[in-house]
C-alpha cells in the first residue's frame, strides 16, 4: 500500500513492553507461560515450587506484584548491575528469586527483584559509604533517589520538579486526581 502525501506512517505498539511475563503473587516469582483469555485462564510456572500452576488470569492481573530484573533495579537506584550482582554474592544483599531454565538441566537465568527487595536494597545502599573513610565517621551516599521517587519509578507516578532560585531541581508531589 502506498502512503498519500502528509499521512504518516503507521507504528506498531510495542507489545512485549506492556505483557506480563514475570511477576510476583503471594511472595513466589512466576513466569507467564499461556493466557487463555477466552476462559479467563493462565497457566504459569512457579520457581519456588518448581512447579506449573493455574490462576484465574482476571485475578493474577489484579493481585499481582511487579518484579523488576537487575537492569531495571539498577537504572532505579543508580549503580551498575554487577556491583550489585557482587553484593548479593557477597551476602551483604539478601538473594532475590532467581530464574532457571525449564529445562532438565535448570540453567541459572537472571536474579527479579520484589517492590519489598527494592526497598530493603535502598536502605542498605544509604549504609553504604562512597569512597575514602571520613574522619568524622559520616557515612556518604551519592545520587540515590528518595524512597518517594524510588516508589514513583516502580509504580509509574509522575514526579514533578521545581527549580528554586539558586538553580537547583526540587521534587515536589501532589495528591492524584481520580
Amino acid at each position: 500500500m502506498a502512503m498519500e502525501d502528509g499521512e504518516k506512517p503507521r507504528q506498531r505498539r510495542n507489545r512485549k513492553s506492556s505483557r506480563l511475563r514475570y511477576f510476583y503473587l503471594e511472595g513466589d516469582l512466576h513466569k507467564v507461560l499461556s493466557v487463555i483469555r477466552a476462559q479467563d485462564f493462565v497457566i504459569c510456572w512457579n520457581y519456588k515450587q518448581s512447579k506449573r500452576v493455574g490462576y484465574v488470569w482476571s485475578d493474577v492481573r489484579r493481585n499481582h506484584k511487579k518484579a523488576f530484573n537487575l537492569q531495571q533495579v539498577s537504572k532505579m537506584i543508580g549503580r551498575h548491575y554487577i556491583t550489585l550482582k557482587r553484593d548479593i554474592l557477597d551476602g551483604k544483599i539478601k538473594p532475590p528469586q532467581k530464574t532457571y531454565a525449564l529445562n532438565a538441566n535448570k540453567t541459572p537465568g537472571t536474579y527479579y527483584m520484589s517492590e519489598q527487595d527494592v526497598y530493603d536494597l535502598h536502605d542498605y545502599l544509604l549504609s553504604v559509604h562512597v569512597g575514602r573513610p571520613r574522619k568524622d565517621g559520616k557515612v556518604t551516599v551519592r545520587d540515590m533517589p528518595s524512597k518517594a521517587e524510588l516508589r514513583a519509578m516502580m509504580k509509574h507516578d509522575i514526579v514533578t520538579y521545581v527549580k528554586t532560585a539558586d538553580g537547583e531541581f526540587v521534587p515536589v508531589w501532589k495528591e492524584q486526581d481520580w
